[in-house]
């Protein structure tokens, strides 16, 4: 409340497989979202760590906690070595984190010549793994798909997210 600069740091955060009931994070979001000036960041690998974690030592005064899963670090692409703004995520095209299958879509829809709905997922960094999976099965049958990655669930900068939305008819959670 007095804006002190602190890091929480909250390993396993969100649910957590096989560790029983005492050790699950599933109420870290609610339990945090309410204390005043409290930044909440997710990270969504092992790089994303780095860099949130040296941002919230050295990047900002505000109290932060960062929120990890407990899950194997997924393969590093170049959008996770994005630097931190407040308030903003990690936006991944579909070339960037299926390179050959969205190179394919492409050209069939250039071949095809029509306007296909696009797909945004959205998702925390503790569910990137799942959100990949998803994306993956819905390019491979043929619907332009993207990904953002909440790298701040609070504060959320709406207007950036809202301007992203734009070319997209279906944005799932």
């Amino acid at each position: 409340m007095q804006k002190r600069h602190v890091v929480l740091a909250l390993d396993r955060a969100g649910p957590v497989p096989a560790d029983g009931e005492t050790h699950q994070g599933v109420f870290d979001i609610a339990l945090f979202r309410t204390v005043p000036n409290l930044m909440i960041m997710t990270v969504s690998s092992a790089q994303d760590l780095g860099i949130c974690l040296e941002w919230a030592v050295y990047g900002t005064d505000l109290p932060v906690a960062l929120r990890w899963p407990k899950m194997s670090c997924p393969s590093e692409i170049p959008s996770f070595s994005k630097p931190v703004e407040i308030g903003r995520g990690l936006f991944i095209e579909s070339d960037e984190f299926a390179p050959a299958i969205s190179a394919r879509l492409s050209d069939e829809l250039e071949r095809d010549g029509k306007n296909r709905d696009k797909v945004l997922l959205v998702c925390t960094g503790s569910m990137y793994a799942e959100t990949l999976t998803a994306a993956r099965s819905l390019l491979l049958k043929g619907t332009e798909c993207a990904i953002f990655i909440l790298r701040f669930i609070k504060p959320f900068d709406e207007r950036y997210f809202l301007d992203l939305t734009i070319p997209y008819k279906n944005i799932v959670f």
